[in-house]
C-alpha cells in the first residue's frame, strides 16, 4: 500500500465518521423518546391497575384511555406520513 492510497483511505474513513455521526445522534434521540413515551405509557397503565376503584371500572377507563392513545398516534403517524411524501414529492421535482 503507497502512502498516497492510505492518506485516501484515511479521508474517506473521516468523512464517513463525519457523516455517520449526526445520523447516530438522531437515532439515540429517537430511541430515547420512544422509550420515554414507553415507560410513560407503561407506567400509566400500572398505575390505573393499582388504583384503589373497582376492577370493572379501572378496566374501562384503561380501554378509553388506550384507544384515545392509539387514536392520537395514528393521527400523528398520518400526518408525519402527509409531510414525508410531500417533501419527498417536491424533491423528486
Amino acid at each position: 500500500m503507497t502512502d498516497s492510497t492510505a492518506t485516501d483511505e484515511s479521508a474517506a474513513t473521516t468523512e464517513a465518521s463525519d457523516v455517520e455521526a449526526p445520523v447516530r445522534r438522531r437515532r439515540s434521540k429517537a430511541s430515547f423518546a420512544a422509550g420515554l413515551v414507553l415507560g410513560a405509557m407503561v407506567g400509566a397503565a400500572v398505575a390505573l391497575l393499582l388504583a384503589p376503584e373497582r376492577g370493572t371500572d379501572t378496566r374501562r377507563r384503561l380501554r378509553k384511555r388506550i384507544r384515545s392513545v392509539r387514536d392520537g398516534a395514528e393521527e400523528r403517524w398520518q400526518a408525519i406520513e402527509a409531510v414525508a411524501r410531500r417533501e419527498l414529492a417536491r424533491r423528486r421535482r
